[in-house]
């Protein structure tokens, strides 16, 4: 009989985005293949509004890295032990996985198996102060697997802590289980779609794809439909986003925020898909499971050069890549695909074999086979 499995996380349903994807994906996964699974996550009433195939408990925080939902998280994993001492703990994000690691220091983590899932900027945050630097190199002693979201992931891994070599898996992730692809609207010759997905904020980098629109001659900017789908950021960001909008000379849509059951339509009208991410700080694109979404539903990807995004996004195939801040290369590449339907057409065609070569599955066999 499998081990009672325990997935603590701070981000979750109704909460979207690539990590709390990633978090569901994996319990459902794991559900599927016999795992009884536990996923500790904040409490939300909208939670009841949706059935998961396995238990969720409540963990009692809020979301953010700080030290007051630090010590919340390390209160429940210490009052839950009885749960951890004959099972599986896995820390997908961020979040746990701080408050995990001074729980190792403190010689109180329980669970009998240990699986950290590293997107890329946690190991930034950690490698760069000499005592987190310690504390999370003895949570990696600790664990038995370390799943990576992307071989550049491992890279940053391995470069500060060589010694997990032999514990790392690549574990990229896949399409959402309820993903549906409908059929692409009927399209307007003389207009191309370029849709970004992903809250307005500097590191997605819609400034980015705005400031290389306005770098178009005018006859392709008379064709260009700029939208961007997410929540709106912090305002300074979003007076600048409508600043540009207002200059590119292109049309430009804010959809806001939409949910899972929204975004297939937004795909079948678009022609382009536009992920222009950037590193900021230590804040980093691990992966990019949205391309991965972009590209099932058969659109070419523009994308920045940037993190894991390469191995989501391959150059010539799925899509183009331009290095960040190169944004005449950026604008280059745009028009390229503003241009040619039938280029568009064939990236999108191997952007869902691409998505399809995924599998959720194999991601938890490997993090869960010690």
């Amino acid at each position: 009989m499998k081990k009672p499995l325990v997935i603590a996380t701070h981000e979750f349903y109704p909460k979207r985005g690539g990590i709390a994807v990633y978090v569901e994906e994996t319990a459902r996964a794991a559900a599927g293949l016999g795992w009884p699974v536990q996923v500790w996550a904040p409490v939300n009433p909208k939670l009841t509004e949706r059935s998961f195939p396995f238990d969720i408990h409540p963990l009692p925080v809020r979301g953010t890295l700080g030290w007051p939902d630090r010590r919340r998280c390390m209160k429940t994993l210490l009052r839950e032990k009885h749960l951890l001492d004959d099972g599986i703990l896995m820390l997908p994000e961020p979040g746990p996985i701080l408050a995990a690691m001074y729980l190792e220091a403190m010689g109180k983590l329980s669970a009998e198996r240990l699986s950290l899932v590293l997107h890329g900027s946690e190991i930034i945050r950690c490698a760069r102060l000499p005592h987190r630097r310690s504390l999370f190199g003895n949570l990696l002693k600790r664990a038995d697997t370390v799943g990576v979201v992307s071989r550049y992931t491992r890279r940053l891994l391995l470069r500060s802590y060589p010694f997990a070599e032999d514990k790392v898996r690549l574990v990229p992730g896949g399409l959402r289980h309820d993903f549906v692809s409908i059929e692409t609207e009927p399209r307007d010759a003389g207009r191309c779609v370029v849709l970004s997905v992903g809250r307005l904020h500097p590191r997605k980098g819609q400034h980015c794809l705005l400031e290389a629109a306005a770098l178009l001659p005018d006859a392709l900017k008379q064709k260009l439909l700029v939208r961007l789908a997410g929540p709106a950021g912090k305002e300074p960001y979003m007076a600048q986003l409508r600043t540009l909008a207002e200059q590119s000379g292109g049309a430009v849509e804010f959809t806001g925020e939409l949910s899972d059951e929204e975004l297939p339509k937004l795909y079948a009208e678009a022609d382009v898909f536009a992920l222009t991410s950037q590193r900021q700080g230590p804040s980093v694109e691990g992966f990019g499971l949205v391309v991965i979404e972009a590209g099932a539903a058969g659109l070419p990807v523009l994308a920045h050069r940037s993190g894991g995004i390469p191995e989501a996004v391959w150059h010539g195939k799925t899509g183009l890549l331009a290095g960040p801040g190169k944004r005449a290369s950026l604008a280059e590449s745009l028009a390229k695909l503003v241009n040619d339907p039938a280029l568009r057409q064939q990236m999108g065609e191997a952007g869902k074999e691409r998505a399809r070569a995924l599998s959720w599955e194999r991601n938890v066999e490997s993090l869960l086979t010690f």
